[in-house]
This record gives structure tokens, sequence and C-alpha cells, in this order.
């Protein structure tokens, strides 16, 4: 039954996306030109490098780079468990479906994985990474090009798409910092495709802005903006809170805007469109999502606070500053601390955005477009979000919304640079953005290289997963990671044994929200050899180090199940149905 699901989910999926793009190439004033064609190739080859570079060191180097990055891991698990198992259960906690997670780009690679084969590293390590920033690129220029038809406007934009990053280095000529394109919080486009789902959600997210503005004059592009934005639920919800947003944002502009001629046919248009996007969005909260939880806590100013204490406290721990920062808050004086607050805040999205905040600066335009007006929605937008609060249950993950940001901020640049008629002039204030906006960009395409990861996983547990991963498809009870001193190692049985486990990737639970605190009291339980708690659990395969058996309570007779392998450290048995 999964197969035919993942069978149907894909093919709807590329039809879809075709009809995008056939809509797309007769949408007047895009005409898409050779050079343009090989500044999106350079592009694409800078933002994916860091990605695929272990395909060409051998599968060896991409099936470890796949064990070594966490994220990586956890979507490989996903695919894996998509492929037998729709809804999938919780990768790492087995028995339990998984909830309140945006897995449709992981359901989109099962269905791949399921209808052609292949290998799963070699998709999320190599071939999706470079398919998201190739069609990264073109949404990037299919937008800018309905503000302006300047082609050296265009391709600067695409350019800075790709490369722009922020004012890094200015701390380091100050002799503040080392270099570090993290240090003002947000990723930036060289680093986009760490999460390749962020990267496609953008794609989706433009695409929506698009057939949103074009829904004035072509009826169909109302039933396609509702898709694009109900299918973001399921994509990455940040792009989708940012859409729902932009569409009620903007719907109220032109609300007050039609009180002049009393004609308000428009807004209609945008309440179908949300209409859709609602039906969407219940189908796929039906299966993703669990209602009544809440995702962001209303927390103002809690980034500048992080910001502060992670990035420049510092650099100013010696200097009176920091006192301030600390005795205001201390003694009440809110005023003062409210400035502080502004300047820090104020350090964050000019350093994060370098030349980009210029592209804000649309909003003093006498004639702004349609387009730079929904750009400039979604920005303030994701920069609102961003000073409000923080996710609930991973704070840090609030940043995600930051590539919404970087990039709309990017293309309303370009809207910015159309207003200059003067070519001498134009190409001048193109050279001085530029020469400020790649600096950091340099310095890290400088580190590029292909040298091996030095990092080895143990050989002996990698052999005992190869093993697993040909095993028919089953649960299994690990008991090898908890007697290390890491309780937060990546989901290696998942993405490299191809098996869903008992307990593992304490991280990503936790994210999750899941109560963990029975499985956790039972392994405590069998670590002291005490059977009293039983836990009710199905699983195929014990996966144990050598020497478990005789330091747990298991709960059954090792010796009467079959051992079905066996190396110098590790063991695979066939296991009874409860433990």
């Amino acid at each position: 039954m999964s197969t035919q699901i993942l069978a149907g989910i894909y093919i709807l999926f590329w039809l879809l996306f075709a009809l995008f793009f056939k809509i797309n190439f007769k949408i007047s004033g895009f005409k898409f030109l050779f050079g343009v064609f090989l500044l999106i190739a350079l592009g694409v080859a800078a933002q994916s490098f860091p990605v695929v570079k272990s395909v060409f060191l051998g599968m060896e180097q991409v099936k470890l780079s796949l064990a070594f990055s966490h994220d990586q891991s956890w979507h490989a698990a996903l695919i894996y468990e998509l492929s037998n198992h729709f809804p999938p259960q919780i990768p790492g906690f087995a028995g339990q479906s998984l909830k309140n997670y945006h897995y449709f780009y992981d359901l989109l690679i099962s269905a791949q994985y399921q209808l052609f084969g292949g290998s799963v590293a070699l998709y999320i390590e190599v071939i999706y990474p470079v398919i998201i920033s190739i069609l990264f690129g073109i949404s990037v220029f299919r937008t800018i090009s309905l503000i302006t038809k300047n082609y050296l406007i265009q391709i600067t934009t695409v350019f800075l798409a790709y490369f722009a990053n922020n004012l890094q280095y200015i701390l380091v000529l100050l002799r503040l910092g080392q270099w570090w394109q993290s240090v003002f919080f947000l990723d930036q486009p060289l680093i986009f495709l760490f999460n390749q789902p962020a990267v496609l959600s953008i794609v989706f997210f433009f695409y929506f802005l698009i057939f949103l503005k074009q829904s004035f004059k072509n009826k169909g592009s109302i039933v396609l903006a509702g898709l694009i934005l109900g299918l973001l639920a399921g994509l990455k919800i940040y792009a989708f809170i940012v859409g729902i947003m932009t569409l009620g944002f903007f719907t109220l502009y032109v609300f007050i805007r039609s009180f002049r001629s009393r004609s308000f046919k428009k807004c209609f248009k945008f309440v179908l469109i949300g209409l859709i996007a609602g039906i969407v969005v219940l189908i796929i909260a039906f299966n993703m999502f669990t209602f009544g939880k809440s995702f962001i806590d209303y927390n103002p100013g809690w980034i500048i606070q992080a910001f502060y204490e992670k990035m420049l406290n510092p650099y100013f721990k010696q200097t009176k500053i920091a006192s301030y920062y600390v005795i205001y808050q201390l003694q009440g004086k809110y005023l003062k601390f409210l400035i502080l607050q502004i300047i820090f805040g104020a350090i964050f999205v000019i350093g994060s955005l370098g030349v980009r905040i210029v592209g804000l600066l649309v909003i003093f335009k006498k004639k702004i477009k349609k387009i730079e007006i929904l750009l400039l929605i979604a920005s303030l937008i994701s920069l609102l979000v961003l000073f409000i609060g923080n996710q609930s249950g991973s704070a840090y993950n609030i940043i995600q919304f930051g590539p919404y940001l970087l990039t709309a901020s990017t293309i309303l640049l370009g809207g910015f640079l159309a207003q200059i008629k003067k070519k001498n002039l134009l190409v001048f204030f193109i050279a001085l953005i530029l020469l400020l906006s790649l600096p950091v960009t340099w310095h890290e395409l400088g580190k590029y290289n292909l040298k091996k990861d030095n990092r080895t996983y143990d050989k002996q547990l990698m052999e005992a997963l190869d093993v697993l991963s040909t095993l028919p498809q089953g649960n299994v009870f690990n008991l090898y990671n908890f007697t290390r001193s890491s309780e937060k190692e990546h989901n290696i049985v998942g993405s490299i044994g191809r098996k869903n486990s008992y307990l593992l990737d304490l991280w990503q639970l936790e994210v999750l929200k899941v109560d963990i605190q029975k499985r956790w009291q039972f392994l405590e339980y069998i670590k002291r050899n005490d059977c009293s708690l039983k836990e009710n659990f199905s699983t195929d395969y014990l996966l144990l180090e050598e020497g478990v058996e005789g330091r747990y309570c298991l709960g059954f007779d090792l010796s009467q199940k079959k051992l079905l392998f066996t190396n110098k450290k590790y063991k695979i048995y066939k296991a009874v149905k409860k433990l």
C-alpha cells in the first residue's frame, strides 16, 4: 500500500511542477538567456560543492559524509522509514507515528527510491542538491524579471542570490573576531543546501508570489497559488507561515486601496487562494501534524539576547558595554536597556543582510510593483518573526526564517538598482555592492577542497550496519550507543542500517517534543539488571555491542535466538516480538 501511495504522490508532484514551468514561460517579461545559464551553473557549482564534494572521493566517502551529518542522517533514516510505513513512524523512536514534522521533501525522495531504486545517499548528497540549486537560480531570475528588463541588473541579482554574504569581514578588519560566515546567526547562501528542503521551499515560495501577482489577470493562477501555498506546509512550515501572512497582509493592502474604487473583487480572489491553500493544509495536517501544540513561542527580543550572548559578548566582554547590558537589565532601567537592545538588533540585521538591506528601501519608491510589494511584505514578516519569538522545543531553529529574508531582500536590491537610469552610475553601484558583499564569500570559497574526511566511524559498527541494511524490514533494539559517553549520536542505524530503532538521536526527539521518559526509564532499569519494568515494544532485531549480554537484563534468553551476524565487537540477533 505504501508503494502505491508514494507512486501517486511522486507522479502528481512532477506533473504539478511541469505545469508551473509551462505557465511560467508563458508569462510576459521572461527570456532565459545563455549567459544566465552559465551564471546559474557557476552558482550551482559553488553552492552545491560543500554538500556534493564527497562523491568525487568515492562512494565510501559519500556514506561517511551521510553518517557524520546529523541532519542528513535524519533525512535518510526518514526516507527509508517512509518506504516502509505511510504515515511513517518516528526515526529513532519506532512504534510511534511521526507528527509535527514537514516531510514532503523526504516523501518525494522516498517515492523515487521505491519506484526506481538507486542510492538514497546519492539522492540527498549529490543529485537533489544540484537540482534544487538550479531551480533556486531559475526562480530568482524569474522573479527579478518581473521587476526589471535590465539584463545587467538581472544577472547581478542572480549572482548575489548565490554569492552575497554578511559583513563579518568588518569584525576581522577591526580585529574583533575570526572568519566565520555564520557569526551573525543567519546562514548565508553558500551553505543553504545543508538544509535542502528550505532551499526547495524558497523556489516554491517565489512561484507562489509569482502566481499570486498573476492572479490579477489569470484565473488559473489563483488555483496554482493556492496549491503551492498549501504544499509549503508539508515542505517547510516556515515558508508556509511567511506565505500565509504575506497573503493576509497583501489582501489587507489591496482591500484598503479598493476603497477608492469601491471594487472589492480582487480581494475575493485572494480569499479563494486562502481557501484552496486551507483545504490542502487540512489534508497535510491530518497526516503530519497534531493540533493544539504551539510552533512558535511568543518571546520578543529573544533573538537579540541570544545574539548578544553567543556572538557579541565575546567581543565586548572587556568593555563597559557588557557591564551596562547586565546592569540596566538587573536595575530595571528598561529605557536604557531597550536602547542597547535596539543597537544590538541593528547590528544583527545589518550584519546579517549586508548590502541587501538596501533592498528594503524600495518601500520609498514612488511606483512600486506588485511583486516588489509581495517581496517586501515577505521580508518584513520574516524579520518580524525573528524578533518576536523562538521555536517551541528548539529555540534556535527560529533562524530558519532567515533564508526567506535574505533571498527576498536580494531581489528587492535588484529592484532598487532598477531606479538608477544612468548606466555609468548603475555600473558604479553594482561594483560597490559586489565589493561589499563578497569578501566573506571569497574567503569561504578559498576553503573549498577535495580532501578526504579524516574522521572515521567504528569500522566494526559500519560492517554490522551494512549487514543490517540487507535484512528484511523490521525494527531494531540497539544497545551499543548507550555504552558510550554521547547519548545524542546520529541516527546511523536508520541512515546506514536502513532500519528504525528503539531509542536514538535524542536531540531530534527533543525537537519533535517526543516523550522519551518511559523508554529512557526502561533502559536505566535494564542497565541495572532489573527486569521489574516491562516495556511493551515490538522489535525484530537486536544490535548488541560486545559484552552487553552480561551487563543488561534483556528480558529474554539470547542463546535461544538466531544469531544473524557477528564480528569482533557487534552481534545481530533475530529477536522476539516483545521485550
